[in-house]
């Protein structure tokens, strides 16, 4: 009984002073808990190789990389894959203009946009025209208007009116609108 006391009233004086509560964050973190700490937080956890590669060049020197990833050399393999795309040092103006987005393409075919000046990207809408009507024939002409294999996006208004003329829609209701946005 006296040792129940004892225990109780050591337990709540280990409480009050908060050594108890706050002793796992008074702990030193080890190395290798360091750096699974910095893995856990800094990424999406660590991967295989990961803690050993922190290890080689030091905790303080990681982080570093990762806040600053524009000083990590790239692999000598991956920088040979990627030299023939020369899409990845155009500019956007330079982007749009050899990727032309497929709607300014279909204006073009249409007529209601003007062809390109330069006689490469002249060639190349001529390319993508011919494309989009190749597909058109195939398909029966149904999606001639589209360059992708995605559903056309018609606009809010043009669904919320097709929903509005669907089953459940009562037609004898005087209120009945459109919402264009």
């Amino acid at each position: 009984m006296k040792l129940r006391i004892v225990a109780a009233a050591s337990g709540m004086v280990a409480i009050l002073t908060g050594t108890v509560a706050d002793a796992p964050f008074h702990r030193k973190l080890t190395r290798n808990e360091q750096i699974l700490h910095a893995l856990d937080r800094l990424t999406y956890g660590p991967r295989p190789g990961d803690v050993e590669a922190v290890e080689r060049i030091g905790l303080r020197k990681w982080i570093d990389q990762q806040l600053h990833p524009e000083r990590i050399p790239e692999r000598a393999a991956l920088q040979q894959k990627l030299a023939p795309l020369e899409s990845l040092r155009m500019d956007t103006a330079e982007l749009m203009e050899r990727y032309p987005p497929p709607d300014l393409v279909r204006r073009i075919a249409e007529g209601k946009a003007p062809m390109p000046d330069e006689a490469m990207a002249r060639a190349e809408i001529r390319n993508l025209i011919e494309k989009q009507e190749r597909k058109a024939a195939k398909t029966g002409g149904d999606d001639a208007g589209t360059m992708d294999d995605g559903p056309r996006w018609e606009g809010p208004s043009v669904a919320v009116a097709s929903m509005a003329s669907g089953p459940g829609w009562q037609k004898n209701n005087s209120t009945k609108t459109a919402i264009s946005l």
